[in-house]
C-alpha cells in the first residue's frame, strides 16, 4: 500500500520501496506481494526500453500471481503490466478486457483504489482506441459516481477531466475557439494546483489531454506549451506517463512536432518530428 501511494506522490521513495520489496522476496522467499513488485519491475524496464527483460518479468509476475492464487493482488498487477509491455504484444480488445477484469476483481476483494484505477485506465485506453464517445462518457459517469461514493478524490478528478475531454469532442462544432476555451477553463486550475503541489504524474496526464485536444482544434501554440510542460514534468518522474502503453501520447507528440516544425521551422521540432 505504501508503494502504491508513493508511486503517485514521490517517485524516488517508490523506487526505494520497490527495491526493498524485491530484496525481501529474494531473502525470505516470495509472497503474494512479490507478484506486484515484479510487475512494477516490468514497468520500469519497459520505460527504460528493455522490452525483452520487461516481458520476462511480466511472465514472472503473472506466473506467481497464478501459482499463489493471490486474487487480491490481481488489480495491482494488471494495472502495472497491461499499460506497459503486454499492451505491445496482445490485441487491444484483450488488453481492455484485462483492465475491466481488474476492476471487477478489485471491487470483489475490496481494493477500491486499484479497482477504480483499472476502470480509469480502461476508459483512457478505449478513448484512444476509438470507442464510441457516447458509450464512453456513459461508462465514465458510472465510475465517477463510484469514485464519489468511495471518496476516491484522485480518481474522481481524473474521471472528471477525461469526461470533459470526451464531451468537448462530442459537442464539436465550427466554433472551435470557444470550445477550446471552455475545455481549458475546466482543467487549467487543476493543472496549476497539481504543479504547485508537486503532483507531477497527474499533471503530466492533464498536459497530455490538453495537448491532444489543442492539436485536434489546431491550436498549435498551446499544444506546444503543454508538450513542453509535460516534458519538463517528466524529468521528475522515474517512469513517463503513457496512454495505456500503446503509444498514443507519443503519437500525438509526434503530430504536434510535425505541425510545429512546419510552422516555426525550428530544428528542435524537426528533431522530434
Amino acid at each position: 500500500d505504501l508503494l502504491a501511494i508513493a508511486h503517485f506522490i514521490n517517485q524516488d521513495q517508490a523506487l526505494c520501496l520497490f527495491i526493498y520489496m524485491l530484496q525481501l522476496s529474494l531473502t525470505y522467499g516470495v509472497c503474494k506481494e512479490s507478484s506486484f513488485a515484479l510487475s512494477i519491475c516490468s514497468g520500469l524496464l519497459f520505460n527504460l526500453g528493455d522490452l525483452k527483460a520487461a516481458k520476462l518479468f511480466s511472465h514472472f509476475s503473472l506466473s506467481l500471481l497464478g501459482r499463489l492464487d493471490c486474487k487480491e493482488m490481481l488489480p495491482r498487477v494488471y494495472v502495472s503490466l497491461y499499460p506497459g509491455i503486454l499492451a505491445t504484444v496482445e490485441p487491444s480488445e484483450k488488453v481492455s478486457e484485462k483492465f475491466l477484469h481488474g476492476y471487477e476483481v478489485g471491487m470483489q476483494t475490496g481494493d477500491i483504489f486499484f479497482a477504480l484505477y483499472n476502470a480509469r485506465v480502461y476508459c483512457t485506453y478505449r478513448f484512444y482506441c476509438g470507442v464510441s464517445l457516447d458509450v464512453l462518457v456513459r461508462d465514465i459517469e458510472v465510475w465517477k459516481q463510484q469514485a464519489t461514493e468511495y471518496k476516491q478524490i484522485w480518481h474522481w478528478n481524473a474521471f472528471s477531466f477525461l469526461r470533459q475531454t470526451v464531451l468537448t469532442l462530442i459537442n464539436y462544432s465550427g466554433d472551435t475557439s470557444q470550445q477550446l476555451s471552455d475545455f481549458l477553463s475546466e482543467g487549467i486550475d487543476s493543472l496549476n494546483k497539481n504543479i504547485e503541489d508537486k503532483r507531477h504524474r497527474p499533471a503530466t496526464v492533464i498536459c497530455s489531454f490538453f495537448s491532444c485536444i489543442a492539436y485536434i482544434f489546431c491550436d498549435y501554440d498551446f499544444a506546444r506549451v503543454m508538450v513542453e510542460t509535460k516534458w519538463d514534468l517528466e524529468k521528475n518522474l522515474s517512469t513517463k506517463f503513457s496512454f495505456a502503453g500503446h503509444g498514443a501520447d507519443n503519437f500525438f507528440d509526434s503530430l504536434i512536432s510535425i505541425a510545429l516544425a512546419r510552422k516555426t521551422k525550428e530544428d528542435k521540432w524537426k528533431k522530434y518530428a
